[in-house]
């Protein structure tokens, strides 16, 4: 059984809150249906986030 690499935390306004969290492994987003990390990135990118 695979634990992953880790988890990944959304934040939301200001102050920033917890929104959702989800675990990685090997660049993928599990519980997004396998997304991957890059393409989280690219999409935050491109709708004005950090």
């Amino acid at each position: 059984m695979s634990y992953g690499d880790g988890e990944i935390v959304f934040f939301t306004g200001s102050p920033a809150q917890m929104r959702y969290s989800a675990a990685h492994a090997d660049g993928r987003l599990r519980t997004l249906g396998g997304v991957s990390i890059e393409h989280i990135r690219q999409l935050i990118a491109k709708n004005g986030g950090a």
